[in-house]
């Protein structure tokens, strides 16, 4: 480097200040490590002056240390804060070939730059793995449940209902019946009901002449015994049809004085509120209490007579719960079991809420070989996955010294819990699996064994007992099925959890987990505002609209709706014709409010976050560079060009111990060659230039006013006390009044 100029007073004369330029001074670093280009630096000025030149240095690097390697200082460069430069130049970009040729690297950053190599190649690597996780389990769910086979069954059986199950008929010339006006949803009253099942469920359920066209005088004969034992051509009959109702134990009124004046009477209101209409999912899910329940079993041969008496000895009454017409059949060319039920609910209201349910099931789960292979390839995936965490797991432990609280401190991360959550809900996921698979296959041998049991009972309670055995194995294994069904629901979030994992260390594909973590402070609070604002108008929509709108009866139908809103599908001409000017205004201000100010103000503050976090990234290779990377390494490490990372970093630890992962001593090239056995120079210098750029890049904030306000500070202090030491010696200037800092 070349010295600086001498520095002259102001005027002419003298030079206040000398440089010593025969002694070279090694350019000193904040960890007292010395580079290989001997620089010129001023001498002391006096002995005992109260501030030299080296304790400026040594304060400047206390102030840099403090500051955590964000401040400015004289002389030391704004990016490579082990580079010490002539004053002014502070700031001037170095490229980073010149810091490594010049002034080396420090080791922690060299480190620190060999191990996100190698976290980065170990992501890329693992990324396959996570896709790969993701394919298996979705090739081990589609092989088991054909859900399309599945719902075409229960779609077919339940349109046939719909349509076809019909009653209050038009009567043609001699007394046709021609068409069904109403179906199971007109069901309204008692009679509706026993309308529906006598002329249209049970004439539909159990057929005794074959069909013919309309008016057609043609009398194709009655149906054989093994057609009447199917249902839509293809659904064998298994067993007859149930009727099962619940009753309503009495219970007290919520008052007891109207109660007494019109001698009311009063039930409990049930295990479902039936106030407003209940969702499918909440009824098929719905258990019967035995001690309240009553079942009738329809037979083919008497079920005219068995629903007159019925209906006779008033079997549905006020007490009545709800009701639930059942029959099971399995169709062979899917080999799929199907339980359909056709619910009534009476709401304590008076109306009768109505819908129809499935419980079905494959029997024959593995009936193609690929079923095996999927799960064998997905579950030996996992159990990869767990016997390499298990040795993590022993490897931190021997680190810790098997100290429980030095572990969890260190291995019990996100990404680790993440790991352990995914490899326990997919072993869970396998136990349920083979117990649902069991109780399949024990409904299928009574399935199979039910022709012959029935023809060995004597009387209708051995059949009743069969048949209920029947309905209690398709209730235990659609229990197990719906366990399984909600561990299934998660454990996709388990995945894509994992590949965020994967993502992390490769900079473009991390860039969309990065936003959300630097943006959840802001999101957080700006939830807190949103969701005050959202909430306030739900309380708002519910109080013009709740009586007369089905959408804002509850808070939750009311918070359902107005999310709907938010996205811009609600019922506005309902709401226009219950109350005008209430609509317009609320919906006004909730679609300003809510859509065009927070739901902007919330694109925004992620757009600035990640506008902001993809100007931070250090390094911006694509997916496609780290791959062709990784090969490259593999090759030339093949060929025994290359010296791999692991290698690398346990030759140069053993040369110089564990505390070079935090020592800021500067080496260069030739030192890191020497300290590892075997690296080629070509190779140490990629290394260390590569972490060079990426701590410069990394590093390289603009300079802030308050580091030239720190610097100016610094620079008036030290002149005031050269001022005070040499202003007695100097000459002073005509029309001056003393020594001044400008002159210095």
């Amino acid at each position: 480097a070349t010295p600086p100029p001498a520095i002259a007073m102001a005027g002419g004369g003298e030079p206040c200040l000398r440089i010593d330029t025969s002694v070279p001074i090694s350019t000193t670093n904040t960890a007292g490590g010395t580079g290989s280009e001997a620089v010129a630096k001023p001498t002391t000025m006096n002995e005992r002056g109260s501030m030299t030149v080296e304790r400026a240095s040594e304060r400047s690097t206390q102030v840099y240390n403090e500051r955590d390697l964000e401040g400015l200082n004289p002389g030391q460069h704004k990016d490579f804060y082990w580079v010490n430069v002539e004053p002014g130049r502070e700031t001037q970009a170095i490229p980073p070939e010149e810091v490594v040729d010049h002034y080396g690297v420090p080791e922690h950053v060299v480190l620190d730059k060999i191990a996100e190599e190698r976290s980065e190649e170990e992501a890329v690597k693992s990324l396959p793995f996570a896709l790969l996780l993701v394919i298996l389990y979705a090739l081990m769910n589609l092989s088991h449940d054909s859900q399309g086979a599945i719902r075409s069954v229960e779609e077919a059986i339940e349109f046939d209902i719909t349509e076809n199950a019909n009653f209050a008929f038009s009567t043609g010339e001699g007394g046709i019946e021609y068409i069904g006006h109403k179906h199971y949803k007109d069901v309204n009253s008692y009679g509706d009901f026993w309308s529906w099942m006598n002329k249209g469920m049970s004439a539909l359920y159990f057929p005794s002449d074959y069909p013919v066209s309309e008016g057609s005088p043609l009398n194709l004969g009655p149906l054989t015994d093994d057609e009447k034992s199917f249902y839509l051509w293809h659904n064998k009959k298994i067993g007859p049809m149930r009727l099962k109702k619940e009753r309503l134990p009495y219970a007290e009124c919520l008052n007891e004085e109207m109660r007494e004046a019109f001698d009311l009477t009063c039930y409990e209101t049930g295990q479902l509120d039936l106030s407003l209409d209940p969702v499918d999912f909440d009824v098929a899910r719905l258990q019967f209490d035995e001690g309240l329940s009553e079942t009738s079993w329809i037979e083919p041969a008497t079920w005219q007579e068995q629903l007159r008496a019925m209906e006779t000895a008033r079997w549905l009454n006020n007490q009545t719960y709800r009701l639930q017409v059942s029959f099971l059949a399995y169709n062979g060319p899917k080999d799929i079991f199907v339980q359909t039920n056709v619910h009534f609910l009476f709401s304590r209201s008076g109306r009768i809420w109505k819908t129809i349910t499935h419980r079905s099931f494959v029997l024959e789960p593995y009936s193609e070989w690929e079923a095996y292979l999927w799960d064998i390839l997905f579950f030996t995936h996992i159990t990869i996955i767990f016997v390499t965490e298990l040795v993590e797991v022993f490897r931190e432990f021997w680190r810790a010294k098997f100290k429980c609280r030095d572990f969890i401190h260190e291995y019990f991360g996100f990404w680790n819990v993440i790991d352990w959550l995914s490899i326990l809900m997919a072993y869970a996921q396998l136990g349920v699996w083979f117990t649902r698979y069991s109780h399949v296959k024990t409904l299928e041998r009574h399935v199979q064994e039910f022709p012959t049991s029935i023809l060995g009972c004597g009387d209708d309670g051995c059949k009743h007992r069969l048949y209920d055995q029947l309905y209690d194995d398709v209730h235990i294994a659609g229990s197990w099925m719906r366990e399984q069904n909600l561990i299934g629901a998660f454990y996709p979030v388990m995945i894509v959890l994992r590949l965020f994992k994967a993502f992390q260390s490769q900079p473009r594909l991390a860039l969309v987990s990065k936003t959300l973590y630097n943006s959840s402070g802001d999101l957080a609070h700006f939830g807190i505002v949103f969701l005050s604002a959202f909430f306030s108008f739900v309380l708002v929509f519910m109080a013009i609209f709740g009586r007369e709108m089905t959408d804002f009866a509850q808070f939750d139908r009311a918070v359902m709706t107005l999310v709907r809103a938010f996205l811009g599908d609600f019922d506005y001409d309902t709401m226009d014709q219950m109350n005008r000017a209430s609509a317009f205004f609320f919906i006004l201000i909730f679609e300003v409010t809510m859509f065009l100010i927070m739901l902007n103000m919330l694109v925004a503050i992620v757009m600035d976050v990640y506008a902001d976090t993809k100007g931070h990234l250090t390094r911006g290779e694509t997916l496609w560079d780290e791959c062709y990377e990784i090969a490259e390494r593999f090759y030339m490490n093949k060929l025994g060009k290359r010296m791999p990372f692991n290698d690398l970093v346990a030759k140069y630890i053993k040369a110089r111990g564990p505390g070079a992962w935090k020592s800021k001593k500067v080496i260069t090239v030739t030192e890191f060659v020497d300290l590892v056995p075997g690296l080629e120079e070509k190779q140490a210098r990629e290394i260390l230039v590569g972490a060079c750029q990426d701590w410069g890049e990394a590093h390289n904030v603009p300079v802030q006013m308050r580091d030239v306000l720190g610097v100016a500070s610094m620079t008036a202090e030290f002149a005031g006390q050269v001022n005070a030491k040499f202003g007695a010696l100097v000459p002073t200037p005509k029309g001056a009044s003393g020594f001044r800092n400008s002159q210095v």
